[in-house]
C-alpha cells in the first residue's frame, strides 16, 4: 500500500505539475473565480440601470435606489442588453477555454488500459504466455492463484496480464472465489502500475469530475437567476464545484484528494445539474443541489438588493 501511494503521488505531481497540464489546470480552475468577477459586474451594471432596494451590510437597513435618470427606456433597455452580451461573452469565454484546457490534459495524459482488459503482451512471448492461458481456463481456482503469485514473486508483468485477462474471463466459473479473485486481481493492478498509467487514470477522472462542475455551472446560468446563483457560491461552500476549485495550500492529503477526486468524477452535483439557490436564512444565500423535476422559478436573496449584497 505504501508503494502504491508513493506512485500515485507521483502521478498527481505529474499531472497537476506537468509543464503542459499544470499550467491548463490552473487555467480550468480560474474559469470559476472569472465567472462570479463577472457575474458580479453584470449585477452592479444591471444595478446601476434599474436601481433598487440597497441592505447596508452591517446596520441591514434597506433603502430605494432609483435608476439612472439620464437614459430613456430604450437606452436602459440598451444599456441592460450591453451588460448580458458582456457577462454571456466573458462566460462563454470561461467555459470554452476551460474545456479546450482539459482536452490537452486528458490527451497529454492518456488513460492505459486496466491490466488484464487487454492482451498486451511481447510478441516473443505470445505461443508460450497463450499455453498458459489456456491451462489456467481449463484448471481450477487454486492454480490460477499460484500462477497469479508466481507473477508477482517474478514481477513477471506479460504473464500477470495473462493471468489477470483469465481470471476475469472465468469470474462467473470461479463464482465461489469471486471475492479472492477480484483481490488478487487488484493485487496484480496495483503491482504492477506505475507513476505513467496512473497519471492517465488520475487525470481522465480528474477531468470528468471538471467537466461535471463546469457542465453544472453551465446548466446553473441559463436559469433566469444565474448570476445571483453562481455568486452565492462562496468559498465557504467547499463541497460545491469542488473539482474546479484552487488546490488547498501546502501539501496535498493524498489519500483524501484521490478519493475526493473519484467521488467528484462518479457524482455529479444534482440530478439535472442545477443548482437551486436557497435564501431560507436571511442574509445567508448558499446553492443546494435541485430537483431533476424542480421547475426554476422565482428566488429571492440579498443578492436581489443591489451590488453591496453581492
Amino acid at each position: 500500500m505504501a508503494n502504491l501511494r508513493a506512485k500515485q503521488g507521483e502521478a498527481v505531481n505529474r499531472v497537476e505539475n506537468g509543464v503542459q497540464s499544470g499550467p491548463a489546470l490552473q487555467r480550468v480552475r480560474a474559469a470559476l473565480p472569472a465567472i462570479q468577477a463577472a457575474a458580479h459586474r453584470f449585477k452592479q451594471r444591471t444595478f446601476a440601470v434599474t436601481g433598487g432596494v440597497r441592505i447596508d451590510p452591517m446596520t441591514r437597513v434597506e433603502r430605494r435606489v432609483g435608476g439612472n435618470p439620464n437614459l430613456s427606456p430604450e437606452g436602459q433597455a440598451a444599456e441592460l442588453t450591453a451588460a448580458r452580451d458582456e457577462f454571456q461573452a466573458t462566460v462563454n469565454g470561461a467555459l470554452q477555454g476551460a474545456n479546450d484546457d482539459l482536452n490537452t490534459v486528458a490527451t497529454i495524459h492518456e488513460v492505459v488500459p486496466p491490466l488484464g482488459t487487454q492482451l498486451l503482451i511481447p510478441p516473443n512471448r505470445a505461443a508460450e504466455l497463450a499455453a498458459i492461458g489456456e491451462l489456467l481456463r481449463e484448471g481450477k481456482f487454486e492454480q490460477w492463484a499460484n500462477v497469479a503469485q508466481r507473477a508477482l514473486t517474478t514481477d513477471d508483468r506479460a504473464l500477470a496480464e495473462v493471468v489477470s485477462y483469465t481470471g476475469r474471463s472465468m469470474a462467473d466459473t470461479w463464482h465461489k472465489d469471486r471475492a479472492a479473485l477480484d483481490a488478487t486481481r487488484t493485487a496484480l493492478d496495483e503491482h504492477f502500475s506505475t507513476p505513467s498509467t496512473l497519471a492517465g487514470t488520475y487525470a481522465a477522472t480528474l477531468v470528468r469530475a471538471m467537466q461535471e462542475a463546469l457542465q453544472s455551472i453551465a446548466d446553473t446560468l441559463e436559469r433566469p437567476d444565474g448570476a445571483d446563483q453562481v455568486l452565492a457560491a462562496n468559498p465557504a461552500n467547499r463541497r460545491l464545484w469542488w473539482a474546479v476549485r484552487p488546490l488547498p495550500p501546502g501539501d496535498l492529503d493524498l489519500a483524501k484528494h484521490w478519493a475526493n477526486v473519484e467521488l467528484a468524477a462518479r457524482a455529479p452535483a444534482s440530478a439535472s445539474g442545477v443548482m437551486v439557490l436557497d435564501a431560507s436564512i436571511p442574509g445567508q444565500p448558499r446553492l443546494v443541489p435541485g430537483r431533476s423535476s424542480e421547475a426554476p422559478g422565482p428566488v429571492h436573496s440579498a443578492a436581489d438588493s443591489g451590488p453591496s449584497q453581492i
